[in-house]
């Protein structure tokens, strides 16, 4: 989970279990940057009184599930990790 929240989108981690490669998409890139701008954007019109304070809880909402949930075809499986065995 930790490299959902603190990875690149386009980053590639190794499962320590399974030596699998995993690595994000395209998609989960532009997801996260749309849902990510515009709640910045939300922020900055709350912060300025402009926008209500009300639309940011569910903006928020949906930035965390793109960050931190393994939604279809956010990330991919890319290789196995080589182990060898020298003794």
């Amino acid at each position: 989970m930790g490299w959902l929240l603190l990875g690149m989108p386009w980053s590639k981690h190794t499962c320590a279990r399974c030596g699998t490669v995993f690595s994000g998409t395209v998609i989960r890139t532009v997801l996260i940057s749309i849902s990510t701008g515009f709640l910045g954007y939300l922020l900055i019109g709350t912060i300025k009184g402009k926008i209500s304070l009300f639309f940011v809880p569910p903006m928020l909402a949906v930035t965390l599930a793109f960050l931190f949930l393994n939604l279809p075809k956010q990330i991919k499986k890319v290789g196995e990790e080589v182990q060898s065995d020298h003794t």
